[in-house]
């Protein structure tokens, strides 16, 4: 299997969403625990909190439903404050917090059809859960800010406040940072790409000359972890759900056809129309990528070190080099910034950050940048960072 290697550069440090809780059952009866104005706590609210817990920690205090269910009670207070402030969000930054959790999913499930097929709903049966959900967290989450911009407390009343509670019943809180990224991933060569595609008409004329059939060829040869080991089968997709590139060839595929090489940013396909249903197909693909050598990494982290050296310099922003450079989607539409999925937030643990990168931005101060470092992604998955860090 091919690794693909990424460039992460300027972790920049200004001051997780472990997934999505898995759905729980639904049962047939819910139970309403507590009404706030126009909003209602539901028995199963608590429920799939909880489980987002325990799939962090398993031993949860006894208090925890109390903890949680006053947090539901202070984020439905605080929409509700936000509805008499006239404090909103709107349809569109709703969507973009949707999406960014959906593209989260993915990575940690593998790919969406896996996604789709451990949580049992598309992504936009997902949406539509976790829609309001999502706008009432933004809300209130807004109207919080609001409130605690007008608070003015000075350093010595906080001092004084923690000096009269007793050093053994002060809590521990975890260090927390602001980072933000830009990633650099290398491109193949042209004749990489140039035998990629070679490969992918050698396989379709084998697959069409009756030498070995479509679901042979993509489990010896596919790419997609995904969909390998179904024989490349997609299973039944709507136009929104592929890329834009994969939809247009495969969508204009009749039953049986099988289209030349097509180029997504994951690599090249050969895609099968198996069954076409109106705007839905059922459909299977073999994924080749062009190979990524020592000299494709060498000149992209050459590259990312330019890129380092015009951002200290002072000749471009980071976050315009974030736009025009960086080929990481989850950071680029946030201006570099790492955001937890879980709670939109950008400030993290350390603990979050994960131990390679935690290391990489260890000893930087705020505004610095690190150098350099190299990562590698198998599946899409970093298994080490390496990045040039700001904090």
């Amino acid at each position: 299997m091919l690794q693909r290697f990424y460039f992460s550069g300027f972790l920049v440090m200004l001051c997780s969403f472990s997934a999505f809780a898995q759905t729980i059952e639904k049962k047939n009866i819910d139970k309403i625990i507590v009404v706030v104005g126009d909003h209602v706590a539901l028995q199963s609210e608590v429920n799939q909190v909880m489980a987002e817990y325990l799939q962090q920690d398993a031993n949860m205090p006894d208090t925890m439903n109390c903890t949680i269910l006053e947090g539901i009670l202070t984020k439905y207070l605080l929409c509700e404050q936000a509805a008499r402030d006239s404090v909103m969000v709107s349809d569109e930054e709703v969507e973009a917090n949707l999406e960014n959790r959906i593209r989260y999913m993915e990575q940690q499930y593998g790919s969406a059809e896996e996604m789709e097929r451990i949580t049992g709903k598309t992504e936009f049966q997902i949406k539509d859960d976790y829609r309001r959900f999502f706008k009432d967290l933004m809300i209130s989450q807004r109207m919080q800010g609001q409130i605690q911009q007008n608070v003015k407390i000075s350093p010595a009343e906080v001092r004084t406040f923690f000096d009269k509670i007793p050093k053994d019943s002060l809590p521990m809180y975890p260090s927390m940072v602001e980072l933000g990224q830009i990633v650099l991933a290398p491109t193949a060569s042209q004749e990489a790409d140039d035998y990629t595609k070679q490969r992918l008409l050698e396989l379709k004329k084998d697959i069409m000359e009756g030498k070995s059939d479509f679901e042979t060829m993509a489990s010896i040869y596919s790419q997609d972890p995904g969909s390998k080991d179904l024989g490349g089968n997609l299973g039944i997709v709507t136009r929104d759900q592929m890329v834009p590139e994969f939809s247009a060839a495969g969508f204009r595929l009749q039953n049986g056809e099988i289209s030349d090489p097509v180029k997504t940013k994951y690599g090249y396909h050969i895609i099968q129309m198996m069954q076409r249903m109106g705007e839905k197909a059922k459909m299977r693909h073999i994924l080749i990528k062009p190979t990524i050598t020592a000299s494709d990494v060498a000149n992209c982290q050459q590259k990312l070190d330019s890129i380092r050296t015009l951002v200290v310099s002072g000749k471009m922003t980071f976050i315009t080099a974030v736009n025009k450079f960086s080929t990481d989607e989850n950071t680029k539409n946030t201006g570099g910034m790492i955001v937890n999925p879980s709670t939109g937030s950008s400030l993290l643990t350390i603990e979050e950050l994960g131990a390679d990168l935690a290391l990489s931005v260890g000893e930087l101060k705020t505004g610095e940048y690190s150098s350099v470092k190299i990562f590698d992604a198998a599946e899409g998955q970093p298994t080490s960072s390496a990045t040039i860090n700001e904090k």
